[in-house]
């Protein structure tokens, strides 16, 4: 479970991957994500590597029956094959329209992603990340900054302490947040319960100005590999009236490629009951290929809702064109969604990361946009009210809508008519979390 705060700086950073990368990138910036600390580790081998120079995505226009909205992304690397700069442009005008600047540590982390805009002239500052790892490697503070007469000003700041025991395992986690005064502010904690050398429970907690308020927590936890803190299973309570009360149970089953399965149980009659399951699906490559939420009907599980990428392939696996598609449960077809062309590529001698557990971020078209925008969101499990805002360059939330989640894809649309052009952030409040993504208004 992720605090607010770091759902948002860790998603965020993300989201400007996500939207520019193609799948077989997505792991050359991952983030250190310190929670959910049970989140399963990458697989690491020596091996050359292919990159993209350009990429083109287009979005499949139902009436039309026609690909369009393309955009061109131009990709330039450095000798570790990670992105050193991303171009977005209109792939028929080649205009400019966004870059993204990539910095690492000596540690190979992300240490600065900056974002600017193109003026029709020049390219002009617009947001950037800022990270510090400690020597552990986990995360120990984070801004997100905007350009405010020529100097970078802070709008979101969060800082980490974090107890350890001898062996070096969490025992505490305290989560800070910057104030306008430069001030830090308590915000949350974790506090992390060690049996045999091993983490047997996590409780999460609020500051309520005055003392640590309990929120959830999760326990019994079975390893699947310690090593890499893949857990098989785990529970996960709530408090409430004063005691912790069941609320759900995670069974987790992998596969050797490093697709995974999540089933979520409800407590009923005092037993875990199935109620859904979620898989997260990959090729033999690593290339992710899809991914499945289902709905356990007493007897078996029915199909909720369903993505499927198709890859087409050249020399050396390399992935020339990728297509998204989501199954329509009416016909029991998959309808296309988008569709990737991959070009230019180099070649890099790596140690390569694979993420096996595929992050759901949701997908925000077009971006850039110029009267409206389309939020997606995938697969949520709970049902609910998602709160979407739109928030200028200084944290300011210009514009709210609200929205029932649905069955498979949840969408939003947000109107941009009347908002200047420039550089926003979308945040979305789920029954799940929270979801953002940076947005350019044209």
């Amino acid at each position: 479970m992720l605090s607010s705060s770091l759902a948002f700086a860790q998603q965020l950073a993300q989201a400007y991957l996500l939207r520019a990368l193609p799948a077989s990138l997505h792991s050359t910036v991952q983030l250190p994500s310190r929670t959910p600390w049970h989140t399963r580790q990458a697989v690491q081998a020596q091996t050359t590597v292919y990159r993209p120079g350009q990429s083109v995505m287009y979005q499949w226009d139902e009436e039309t029956k026609k690909w369009s909205d393309a955009k061109q992304t131009t990709f330039t690397y450095d000798a570790k094959a990670r992105p050193e700069q991303i171009v977005y442009a209109d792939s028929v005008t080649k205009v400019l329209e966004m870059r993204q600047t990539y910095s690492y540590d000596n540690q190979g982390r992300p240490a600065v992603l900056k974002m600017e805009a193109w003026t029709g002239t020049a390219w002009s500052n617009a947001s950037q990340l800022r990270y510090e790892f400690d020597a552990q490697g986990d995360l120990k503070t984070f801004f997100l900054e905007s350009w405010v007469a020529n100097a970078w000003v802070p709008v979101i700041g969060i800082r980490y302490t974090i107890t350890r025991n001898a062996a070096g395992l969490r025992q505490e986690v305290m989560e800070e947040d910057l104030q306008p005064d430069g001030t830090y502010a308590k915000a949350s904690r974790e506090v992390y319960t060690i049996s045999n050398n091993r983490y047997s429970e996590v409780m999460y907690q609020d500051w309520d100005g005055s003392k640590w308020v309990n929120t959830t927590r999760e326990r019994n936890f079975a390893w699947a590999d310690w090593a890499t803190l893949t857990p098989s299973s785990y529970e996960e309570q709530e408090w409430k009236n004063n005691a912790w009360q069941d609320v759900v149970r995670y069974v987790y089953t992998y596969t050797a490629n490093g697709s995974s399965t999540e089933t979520l149980q409800v407590r009923e009659n005092n037993a875990w009951v199935n109620d859904t399951r979620e898989s997260f699906l990959y090729d033999n490559l690593g290339n992710d290929v899809g991914h499945r939420m289902e709905i356990w009907q007493g007897t078996a599980w029915d199909v909720d809702s369903e993505t499927r990428i198709v890859h087409y392939f050249g020399a050396n696996n390399r992935i020339l064109r990728s297509v998204e598609q989501d199954l329509d449960l009416n016909t029991n077809t998959y309808q296309n969604s988008s569709r990737t062309n991959h070009s230019n590529f180099q070649a890099f001698v790596i140690t390569a990361s694979r993420a096996s557990v595929r992050e759901n971020q949701g997908t925000l078209y077009p971006n850039p946009a110029t009267n409206a925008a389309t939020l997606e969101l995938p697969a949520l499990r709970q049902a609910g009210l998602v709160r979407t805002e739109i928030l200028n360059s200084v944290g300011q939330v210009l514009r709210t809508t609200t929205v029932r989640t649905q069955p498979g894809v949840t969408r939003v649309t947000l109107e941009l008519s009347g908002l200047p052009a420039g550089t926003y952030l979308v945040r979305a409040h789920t029954p799940e979390g929270l979801v953002t993504k940076p947005l350019l208004h044209r």
